[in-house]
């Protein structure tokens, strides 16, 4: 746990010297925006399943990976670092994608940002493809438009933060 806070206390840093991310302001974080994103993810994920109903499949690898893994460790520490994965996984897909490997081509970044995030979560099948790709799309598509780190990052850590509550209660 002290070795993950000290990653992410370093990495915040070294991206705000590097000026890929600015310091947070009240303005970084607009609520009607966030509220949008959650419910474009959760309309993601309605689909998302029941094209999986359909396909007769509806989990994928990497939720089942993360099933067990709760299993072994305090639900705390899990909490935790599935809540700043958002934290992480956005300062690398999104933001270095677009603001240091491809930052003259949007395009590029934009695929590379989707292609990457979903391939990274390991989809096996059509289904976890659809999630997984959904959404990184939505999340891409956010960043694209508003290159806003923590509206990325408050979108995706509240979506993982429902993820673990709904876990929690089935």
């Amino acid at each position: 746990m002290a070795l993950f806070s000290i990653s992410l206390v370093f990495s915040y840093l070294l991206a705000r010297k590097k000026q890929l991310i600015q310091a947070p302001k009240r303005r970084n974080f607009p609520l009607g925006k966030i509220l949008i994103g959650l419910l474009t993810l959760f309309a993601f994920s309605l689909f998302s399943s029941m094209i999986g109903k359909m396909l007769h499949s509806t989990g994928t690898v990497n939720q089942d990976a993360l099933n067990e893994l709760r299993k072994v460790i305090p639900i705390g520490i899990f909490a935790i670092q599935t809540i700043f994965a958002g934290f992480f996984e956005e300062l690398t897909y999104r933001v270095a994608i677009f603001e240091l490997v491809f930052k003259k081509q949007p395009k590029i970044a934009f695929i590379v940002a989707c292609l990457l995030f979903a391939y990274m979560h390991g989809p096996t099948n059509v289904y976890s493809w659809l999630v997984y790709g959904s959404m990184s799309f939505t999340l891409t598509t956010i960043y694209a438009k508003y290159r806003n780190f923590y509206l990325n990052m408050s979108i995706h850590m509240l979506w993982n933060a429902i993820g673990i509550v709904a876990a929690l209660l089935v």
